[in-house]
């Protein structure tokens, strides 16, 4: 109870503080409502990664022509490195078989039970596991400036002749972002913006806990009320612009560290409604 009253005293700091100074230096984050369940919280790939040391994943793609199972792997695994550095873990990553119990699936492809979204999140049950569940819908087109794109395999316009692991890691060290990207490789933001890099990154946020920062009322509902502050920066769990963890990030992900390491009501029921 403390630990709440301190984030409630923090976020009224950060709120009276804006007003006086222009640049906002206050840290914003939200962790996931449903953590509150047991079983939730512990399908979570934090917890996954602190107790078990390994995080079992695997990836089903429908169309294989437009994008190449190793080049997504390899996205993935550099995208999961992002996270688990920052909460500074590094655990086995152990592709396996989707017929067989996984801690994270990808599925990739067309959506038949939520058509109007590009990418969602849940924790479903999965051969009677209870598993992290990212989806990244290939039927949907999002328009931006006159510019149409569907989800495009991010290997299929970034450079990647040499090692794709390390071009990707070199995007988030020179602190790409979209705009900053799609400007040096000569593509349209929107393809940039719905690519699976990207895209993996923002999902991934919610598979170790965090939920959406945007300034709604839909996003804020799955957003505990107890574990999340008021001011939303800039971050990968807002704007999903950035190919790398801000400062708003890496305090959610302190947060989830301090949330699991305490004992709380486990009596609310699990929800897996899709997390945008």
């Amino acid at each position: 109870m403390k630990t709440r009253v301190q984030i409630k005293q923090l976020a009224g700091f950060c709120i009276f503080s804006s007003l006086i100074i222009s640049s906002l230096n206050c840290f914003a984050w939200g962790l996931l409502n449903n953590l509150r369940n047991e079983d939730i919280r512990r399908s979570t790939l934090y917890f996954k990664a602190l107790n078990n040391k390994r995080i079992r994943y695997c990836v089903d793609i429908a169309d294989r022509s437009a994008f190449k199972p190793k080049l997504i792997d390899v996205e993935l695994r550099t995208a999961l490195g992002i996270w688990l550095e920052a909460f500074e873990l590094s655990p086995i990553l152990e592709k396996v078989s989707c017929s067989n119990p996984m801690d994270l699936v990808v599925e990739i492809g067309p959506e038949v039970r939520y058509k109007n979204v590009g990418s969602y999140h849940a924790a479903l049950i999965r051969k009677e596991h209870l598993t992290r569940y990212i989806k990244l819908n290939t039927d949907m087109e999002h328009t931006y400036d006159g510019k149409t794109s569907k989800i495009v395999d991010f290997a299929s316009f970034y450079p990647a002749q040499t090692d794709l692991k390390s071009n990707l890691k070199g995007v988030s060290e020179n602190r790409e972002s979209v705009i900053s990207l799609s400007a040096k490789i000569s593509e349209p933001p929107i393809v940039v913006y719905w690519s699976t890099y990207r895209i993996l990154i923002h999902e991934l946020g919610h598979a170790f806990g965090l939920c959406d920062t945007k300034e709604n009322e839909t996003a804020f509902a799955e957003c505990d009320k107890a574990w999340k502050s008021e001011i939303q920066p800039p971050s990968v769990m807002r704007e999903t612009s950035y190919f790398y963890l801000l400062p708003d990030d890496v305090k959610g992900v302190n947060m989830v560290k301090q949330y699991l390491s305490f004992k709380l009501d486990h009596s609310k029921s699990a929800h897996t409604k899709p997390l945008l």
